[in-house]
């Protein structure tokens, strides 16, 4: 329930509201979820993103460009597309879910992956 510090710190979040039909009775229940704006999730939205594009990136350019050409760099550069639409793809569908809670997250957390450029 948000009790647990971050960064010995109280934490921020959000609590966002959200509807599913439940499967037994059909009929609509409510529930929440926190989205947390303290930590790495108060810098960028999918900060976990960079860190596993970070190490693709150093994996393929320490593999030795000038020595293997491209070919390392493959990797990193199909991960990059990959979580950069997974990213487009989340924002759209928790921007569906959580509504007016999530356009007030990604006003507190402007970015997405990458702290004051995307």
């Amino acid at each position: 329930g948000g009790a647990a510090l971050v960064g010995a710190q109280k934490p921020i979040a959000i609590e966002a509201e959200y509807h599913v039909t439940d499967p037994k009775s059909g009929k609509l229940a409510r529930h929440t979820s926190l989205l947390l704006v303290s930590g790495w999730w108060g810098v960028a939205r999918h900060a976990q993103y960079l860190f596993e594009l970070t190490a693709a990136w150093s994996w393929g350019l320490l593999a030795g460009v000038g020595t293997h050409g491209a070919l390392p760099l493959f990797y990193a550069a199909f991960l990059t597309v990959l979580l950069v639409h997974r990213a487009i793809r989340d924002e759209e569908k928790c921007s569906l879910k959580y509504g007016a809670a999530y356009a007030k997250y990604k006003a507190m957390v402007p970015y997405k992956i990458v702290p004051y450029v995307f």
